[in-house]
């Protein structure tokens, strides 16, 4: 009875060994399955973390470059020096942009503008000459144009008056934040209804 006895308890500790080896396997699988799901739930957490940053780069890009900026300045009539403005016009500023009765513009944000200029060479008949108006830039090479705008005219005889000559002209010139331009008449010719506008034609991204 007792040898009996004995073979029962043997065979009821194999089947615990049996049990506890399945409750071992289990585990591990259950663990590997969970370490699985964690690091799939990780990497679809960086993946979606990298389509919102994509998201937010789009965002800010598009806003960048839909920036716009449009100011023009207006002058009655003038002789040599820089341009002054007796009335300034702003169309459109989202930049921080401005141009000063001073003459000076200052660009509110890093990009590429478009200059232009347009005004009458006002000429005395007895006389012969022009204009000559130049771009100036601060801060950066490449700014200025010393012929930005020219005209002349040769005129003689003994009739007094003024002949006026239109002249107009367009330029790009790459601004950074916080750069002046200004126009400035080089040949002391008196200028008549002068129109200086400079638009931000493309922001930079890097500003």
């Amino acid at each position: 009875m007792f040898v009996g006895l004995l073979v029962k308890t043997l065979e009821s500790l194999t089947e615990m060994e049996k049990f506890e080896k399945k409750l071992w396997t289990a585990n591990n699988e259950l663990q590997n399955k969970i370490s699985s799901l964690e690091n799939n739930a990780s990497a679809n957490k960086n993946e979606l973390q990298n389509k919102i940053s994509l998201l937010e780069n789009n965002a800010i890009a598009y806003k960048v470059k839909s920036q716009r900026s449009a100011i023009c300045g207006f002058k009655r009539s003038m002789y040599g020096g820089v341009v002054t403005y007796e009335k300034v016009r702003v169309e459109v500023n989202e930049v921080g942009s401005s141009l000063a009765p001073n003459g000076y513009y200052t660009a509110g944000v890093t990009g590429v503008y478009e200059v232009s200029v347009s005004g009458f060479a006002a000429i005395e008949r007895v006389q012969s000459g022009g204009v000559r108006i130049a771009l100036k830039g601060t801060g950066a090479a490449g700014t200025d144009r010393d012929y930005f705008v020219e005209s002349r005219t040769k005129l003689g005889g003994d009739t007094w008056g003024w002949v006026h000559d239109n002249f107009a002209g367009t330029s790009y010139v790459k601004l950074t934040k916080g750069q002046q331009i200004h126009l400035q008449s080089t040949d002391g010719g008196r200028v008549d209804y002068t129109t200086f506008c400079v638009t931000l034609y493309a922001a930079s991204l890097n500003a």
